[in-house]
């Protein structure tokens, strides 16, 4: 399910929606939390709304430990109240990046300019 995916690419609080408009996964994966760097350490944030651009990798590479990517929607219809995640991010693609970056910790922001 997409919400499974979600979960495990963003690290975000667990949400009860419907994800009809999208195909689901046989595959299951595993929800691996990741922590922040020691605070000693210096906290580098990057938002990136493209994971095929090359920049979020670009960033990581020069010392980015967060990664936030922008937007995940929440639709929800007014008669019924049911809920649908959209977003038009390359969840493979971040998927791809985050098993290769495995220090950094991957964020989603909810919204945009008219969440």
């Amino acid at each position: 399910m997409l919400i499974l995916r979600l979960l495990s690419l963003f690290t975000c609080l667990l949400v009860c929606i419907s994800a009809s408009a999208y195909s689901s996964s046989s595959t299951m994966m595993i929800n691996q939390y990741r922590s922040l760097p020691p605070s000693a350490a210096p906290l580098i944030i990057g938002y990136a709304s493209n994971a095929n651009s090359g920049k979020a990798e670009q960033a990581i590479v020069d010392g980015a430990s967060v990664i936030i990517w922008s937007f995940i929607h929440l639709n929800i219809k007014d008669d019924d109240k049911t809920c649908n995640i959209k977003t038009s991010l390359d969840l493979n693609e971040i998927q791809r990046i985050r098993e290769k970056y495995k220090h950094v910790v991957h964020l989603a922001a909810f919204g945009g300019w008219n969440g």
